[in-house]
């Protein structure tokens, strides 16, 4: 039996399966997976993703916030009772990389010395991290991540 190579292989996945096209094959894939998720949760998602500039960041520090963000968007929105929506913006602001996802929440969000914990309940003390290794990979670039939420709202806006 022939064996294709890794590079047919990931192309052949990649023609199948991929949403978007930053020119950032781990941005691909993160948004489109997500992208998936959240169209199977019910919720009423839209990525607007543009052509990135390779070398503003590390490809593994993008999957970090992408995945991050949209996870925890997703988790957010599909807990609602009322409108499930994330809205996400993955684009160049002149040589800058400026990402921004709103999602609706119905949970209280819950700050500790000035990060977001959890929206899940008290019980699981796993969860939280998140917001902490967005911060971290954020600051990391010396960028801006500006967060703001209200009862059922919440945004994130990041400037590398």
């Amino acid at each position: 039996v022939p064996r294709l190579s890794g590079s047919l292989l990931w192309n052949f996945f990649l023609e199948r399966h991929l949403i978007f096209s930053t020119g950032i094959s781990a941005a691909d894939v993160i948004l489109s997976a997500k992208y998936k998720d959240a169209q199977l949760a019910d919720i009423d998602i839209s990525i607007a993703a543009e052509i990135l500039r390779r070398g503003i960041i590390r490809n593994e520090d993008l999957v970090v916030l992408l995945s991050n963000l949209l996870n925890n968007a997703t988790e957010a929105a599909a807990a609602c009772q009322g409108d499930k929506i994330i809205r996400a913006e993955v684009r160049m602001v002149g040589e800058q990389l400026n990402i921004k996802v709103y999602n609706t929440h119905s949970n209280i969000i819950r700050e500790k010395c000035g990060n977001i914990c959890t929206t899940k309940s008290r019980e699981n003390n796993e969860h939280g991290y998140g917001f902490i290794n967005i911060k971290e990979t954020v600051s990391r670039y010396n960028g801006k991540c500006n967060i703001t939420y209200n009862e059922h709202e919440f945004w994130v806006d990041i400037l590398i």
